[in-house]
């Protein structure tokens, strides 16, 4: 399996990917918001699948509402698509880092349903 990956926009802290399965034909479509500008793949249990994490922003930019930034796993099928990972509860694989940057009475905040513990 051949997977091409190709960052086809940027503009306005958005970065937009294409992921293209050469074998099945299969595009997957990504794109990040105010997180992590770069396209990471992994393999995270060692099975040759490849795995991309997504990262999600919720929030003011500036600062004035807590900011929530959300990862979740998806890996490759088969037939070239990515699919989200649940655990054996049929829950997605999820972490969830909440800051308050104009706040100092509170402190940050994360909570993991991962592959592996985090804490």
């Amino acid at each position: 399996m051949t997977v091409f990956l190709l960052e086809v926009g940027i503009g306005c802290s958005v970065d937009y990917y294409l992921m293209y399965d050469v074998s099945t034909k299969a595009k997957n479509f990504f794109g990040t918001f105010r997180t992590d500008n770069e396209m990471e793949l992994f393999n995270f249990s060692n099975d040759d699948k490849i795995d991309y994490v997504s990262k999600t922003h919720n929030g003011d930019a500036h600062g004035s509402t807590p900011i929530e930034f959300i990862y979740e796993l998806y890996s490759i099928e088969t037939n070239g698509q990515f699919k989200e990972q649940k655990n054996n509860s049929g829950l997605t694989y999820q972490i969830k880092h909440i800051t308050y940057p104009n706040d100092t009475t509170k402190t940050d905040e994360l909570t993991e349903r991962w592959i592996t513990k985090i804490k």
